[in-house]
C-alpha cells in the first residue's frame, strides 16, 4: 500500500484550522534551522522518537523523506536498533524495521 505523502497530519491540520496549521509549520521550520544538526541527524532523531512512541504513519513519512534526502537505509536501521533494550522492546523495534522496509520499497518503486 502506498504511503500517502499528501494527506499527512500537518497538511490536514492546515485544512481544519489554517491559523493553527500555519503556526505549527512555522514552529517546525524554526526547529529545523535553530541548531547545529544536519538534515540526516534531524531525521534520525525524529525516526527514533516515532519508533519509541510506536507512531507508524509519521515513521513512514519521515523514513521516505530521509531516504529521498540521501540518508541510508542502514543508518535508519541502526538508529532504530539503538532503541531496542534502552527504550523499547524487541517487538517494537522489529515492527519499526518492518515500517522501514515498506518505506524503502515505496522509494524504490518511485525510482
Amino acid at each position: 500500500m502506498a504511503i500517502d505523502m499528501v494527506n499527512i497530519p500537518s497538511n490536514r491540520l492546515k485544512e481544519w484550522s489554517p491559523g493553527t496549521g500555519k503556526a505549527f509549520r512555522e514552529m517546525r521550520d524554526a526547529m529545523e534551522t535553530d541548531g547545529p544538526l544536519d538534515k540526516e541527524a534531524r531525521e534520525l532523531v525524529m525516526l527514533t522518537g516515532f519508533t519509541v512512541k510506536g507512531f507508524e504513519m509519521p515513521f513512514k513519512i519521515h523514513a521516505v523523506r530521509a531516504l529521498k534526502a540521501g540518508v541510508s537505509k542502514d543508518a535508519i536501521k541502526q538508529a532504530v536498533l539503538l532503541t531496542i533494550g534502552a527504550h523499547i522492546s524487541m517487538f517494537e523495534g522489529t515492527r519499526a524495521l518492518s515500517w522501514l522496509e515498506e518505506a524503502a520499497a515505496e522509494v524504490a518503486a518511485q525510482g
